[in-house]
C-alpha cells in the first residue's frame, strides 16, 4: 500500500466566476462536468493501492457538477479513513438543499471550504453559509489578525472552544487552527465544519491571455528547478479520469487546449502531450517512483511550463467569461 498526503479530485471545468489568473483556467468558458461512474471501477482500484490522508473535491466549482452527491459518497466510501474538504466559492449553495444532512452521514470527516473571491460578496457568502446549518452554530476566529472588524458574538481559539472539535480532530485530523489562509470557521454540534476564507489573487501559469488580441499562448520556458521550487501548486495532486497526476496545470492543461485556441512553440506542445499520468497498469517499482517524486516536490520537464518568478495580481470576479478569437494559421 502506497501512502500520500494529499490529492484532489478535480470534476468539473465549469465555473460561475471569472477570477483573473485562475489556475484551473476556469475564468474562460470552461466547460464540461466529469462523472463518477465513469471512471468509479478505476477509483476503486487506486483505493486498494493508495492511502491518501486529505481528499480535496474541486473545480471550476464543485456546486455546479449536478453528479456532486456521487462523488461525495463515492470518494467516502472507498478512502473511509481520508479527511475530505470540499472547495467552494460559496455561492451555490443554494443548489443543494441535502448536503448538511449528506455531510452528517459520514461524521464530521468531510467539511467544506469557502474561499470568498470578491470583497463585496462577504455579506452575502456569509449568509449563505449560515443558512446551510439546520439548527444553531458557532464562529470560531481560526486567525484573528486576519480579521479587519471582528465581530461580537465570535470565539478565538482555545481550549474550551474547541473541545468540540476534538472528536473529529482526533479521528480524522481535521485541524482548525492551522491553516493561515483562512480567517474563521463555523461549526455546530455535528461537528460539520465550514472553513471561511478569502482568495483574491492568484498567481500567473502556465497560460498568459492578452486583452490587446484577445488571443492565449503559453507564455514561459523556465528552467524546470526553479519553476517548481517556486510553484504554490506543488502539493495540488490530482485525480482525474482515472489516473493520478502531478498538479492542476498536467491535468488540466490538455483538456484546456482542446476546447480553446492557444498558441505555443513545438517544444511546448511536446512538453504537454508528452506528460504521462500514473495509471493502475504501472508497476510497483515504476509507481514508488513516481509518488516519491509527488512527495518530495521534484521537477518534471512539464515545469517549463511555469513561472519561475510567480506573480500574483488581485481581481474582482466577474460573471462574464473572457471571449478568445481564433487564432489566424497562414
Amino acid at each position: 500500500m502506497f501512502n500520500l498526503d494529499y490529492c484532489e479530485f478535480y470534476i468539473t471545468n465549469v465555473c460561475n466566476l471569472n477570477c483573473s489568473r485562475c489556475n484551473r483556467y476556469n475564468n474562460y468558458a470552461f466547460s464540461g462536468h466529469l462523472d463518477w461512474d465513469d471512471h468509479a471501477e478505476e477509483y476503486q482500484e487506486w483505493s486498494k493501492k493508495l492511502n491518501v490522508s486529505n481528499i480535496g473535491i474541486l473545480g471550476g466549482e464543485p456546486l455546479l457538477n449536478p453528479g456532486l452527491e456521487k462523488w461525495i459518497r463515492g470518494i467516502a466510501e472507498l478512502w473511509p479513513k481520508s479527511s475530505i474538504q470540499i472547495l467552494t466559492n460559496g455561492t451555490q449553495f443554494d443548489r443543494w438543499p441535502g448536503l448538511y444532512d449528506l455531510l452528517l452521514e459520514y461524521q464530521g470527516r468531510i467539511r467544506i471550504n469557502v474561499n470568498r473571491h470578491n470583497a463585496d460578496q462577504t455579506a452575502a457568502t456569509l449568509s449563505r453559509i449560515e443558512k446551510f446549518y439546520p439548527g444553531p452554530y458557532r464562529k470560531y476566529y481560526v486567525n484573528p489578525d486576519r480579521v479587519e472588524h471582528p465581530e461580537p458574538g465570535y470565539f478565538t481559539q482555545s481550549p474550551d472552544h474547541s473541545e468540540q472539535f476534538k472528536f473529529v480532530d482526533q479521528k480524522y485530523g481535521l485541524h482548525i487552527w492551522d491553516d493561515p489562509t483562512y480567517e474563521f470557521s463555523y461549526c455546530d454540534d455535528n461537528n460539520i465544519l465550514v472553513k471561511y476564507g478569502v482568495a483574491n489573487s492568484f498567481d500567473n501559469v502556465a497560460v498568459g491571455y492578452s486583452a490587446d488580441t484577445g488571443k492565449l499562448s503559453l507564455t514561459h520556458m523556465s528552467d524546470p528547478d526553479r519553476a517548481a521550487s517556486a510553484c504554490f501548486s506543488k502539493w495540488s495532486h490530482h485525480f482525474f479520469q482515472g489516473r493520478l497526476y502531478k498538479c492542476g496545470v498536467t491535468t488540466v492543461l490538455p483538456e484546456f487546449i482542446k476546447q480553446f485556441p492557444v498558441s505555443m512553440t513545438d517544444q511546448q506542445r511536446d512538453l504537454v502531450n508528452s506528460y504521462q499520468a500514473a495509471e493502475l497498469s504501472w508497476s510497483d517499482e515504476r509507481l514508488t517512483s513516481f509518488l516519491t517524486n509527488l512527495q518530495r516536490g521534484h521537477s518534471i520537464e512539464q515545469c517549463r511550463l511555469c513561472p519561475e518568478n510567480p506573480s500574483a495580481e488581485p481581481f474582482a470576479a466577474g460573471h462574464k467569461k473572457i471571449s478568445i478569437r481564433k487564432l489566424v494559421t497562414s
